[in-house]
């Protein structure tokens, strides 16, 4: 994973340096970010350093709210084969949510060609999804809570097919297919407290437009 991120962080500073000039000593401040970030998320497998690297994590994040940044961020938060606790799983799945709320509108990958908000919320909202494997209520709590940031954070404004078909699609699919009770149960969670956020903000339309879908789901015939 270390070269594959490597050259990515290659691909997002040579592509904007041509469009934005980019300088070496801002490179340079790129790579001494990347390192800053890894080290800390290091820390996040151990109780006695866990708070600790996640202040510092949160700290990074939101003093470098750039789109160069972004991809550090997400490439590092999204890393499938990376052997980690419970506990870091957690955290991981949580700062994906809290990069939502920092980046908000602005969350737009560089990755993507064309890069475009709805491209990167699709690819964050598929890493919490696939956390529902994990048989941990922390962990699918978690997932809940990211979910419902990136959905206020950066599509609370979207149109009710759009957030039907990023949030609750996927976790229909896990719960009615039946076939991994653990995801199903995490995906129950998920549903539950993005119904209830859903309610606690009024959101009227969307309740109208999903209370059809929720209750089919749940109703036994």
């Amino acid at each position: 994973m270390e070269g594959d991120y490597s050259s990515e962080l290659r691909d997002v500073t040579d592509t904007h340096g041509k469009r934005r000039g980019l300088i070496p000593t801002e490179q340079q401040k790129l790579y001494a970010l990347r390192n800053s970030f890894r080290k800390a998320l290091t820390k996040l497998s151990s109780n006695e350093t866990k708070d600790i690297a996640i202040r510092e994590l949160q700290k990074l994040i939101g003093e470098n709210a750039t789109s160069e940044a972004l991809r550090i961020f997400l490439a590092a938060l999204t890393e499938q084969n990376k052997p980690i606790n419970t506990l870091a799983k957690e955290a991981h799945i949580a700062l994906l949510g809290y990069v939502a709320s920092v980046f908000k509108e602005e969350m737009v990958d560089a990755l993507d060609k064309p890069p475009s908000l709805l491209k990167t919320v699709i690819r964050v909202v598929e890493a919490v999804h696939k956390a529902l494997a994990e048989g941990n209520e922390i962990i699918h709590s978690a997932c809940a809570a990211s979910l419902i940031k990136v959905f206020e954070h950066c599509l609370h404004e979207a149109d009710n097919d759009t957030v039907s078909i990023i949030f609750y699609a996927p976790l229909e699919g896990a719960i009615s297919s039946g076939n991994n009770r653990v995801a199903q149960s995490g995906a129950s969670i998920c549903l539950h407290e993005l119904f209830m956020h859903l309610k606690e903000r009024k959101c009227i339309e969307l309740l109208k437009f999903f209370a059809p879908k929720f209750f089919n789901l749940f109703t036994v015939s």
